[in-house]
């Protein structure tokens, strides 16, 4: 019976624990592995090497992954290049992409000790000639930066749940399942609470 396992954690233990790239690099050669049907990860290792090589090296390197860590490998690679590069990032590490829980930061006016605006001058010591009020500053994180890194999330997040489709079809000992982490947890933090409606 299959393993049923959040598509995350699948994506942990092929990269980070199965060590699925030093596999596939090995496995590969200096050419590389072909974009075909007949030479995806899974089928190598299933077969214990290349059908181009005889390497011991390669098939020693087989015998230490589990072929479902390698159907892992070729469902990531046929993701997206953004998605891809993030889940296997990620997934190497068991990290998350950061989505900045405490938001974007906001422009403050900058004011003098009595609270009026901050005017600027040519000879600030002498207070003479008068160029304008001094430019607001950020206090937080910069918005760009924000945005930027909940995209990159939306991308690692969607990319997992394109994966169990991808998985459940070709993976023998595991079942992918979820994935458990929110999508888009920024709206859920910036939501205000609310208590739960009488459903009498």
């Amino acid at each position: 019976m299959a393993k049923a396992m959040d598509v995350e954690d699948l994506v942990i233990w092929a990269f980070r624990d199965q060590k699925i790239e030093a596999v596939a690099a090995r496995l590969a050669g200096p050419r590389g592995l072909q974009a075909s049907p007949e030479s995806n990860l899974a089928q190598i290792l299933a077969l214990g090497c290349r059908v181009q090589t005889s390497s011991a090296g390669a098939m020693h390197m087989a015998v230490q992954c589990h072929e479902d860590a390698a159907v892992i490998y070729d469902a990531v690679m046929a993701l997206p290049a953004d998605a891809c590069m993030l889940i296997i990032r990620h997934g190497r590490n068991a990290t998350r992409p950061d989505w900045y829980e405490d938001g974007p930061g906001r422009w403050v006016d900058q004011v003098d000790k009595d609270g009026n605006p901050k005017k600027q001058y040519l000879d600030p010591h002498t207070k003479r000639g008068f160029i304008g009020y001094a430019r607001p500053v950020l206090e937080g994180n910069d918005p760009d930066d924000v945005e930027e890194a909940r995209r990159a999330y939306d991308v690692w997040r969607y990319g997992l749940v394109d994966l169990v489709s991808l998985l459940n079809s070709e993976m023998v000992d595991h079942e992918a399942i979820g994935p458990e982490v929110a999508a888009r947890p920024w709206e859920i933090a910036d939501s205000p609470l609310t208590a739960p409606q009488n459903l009498t």
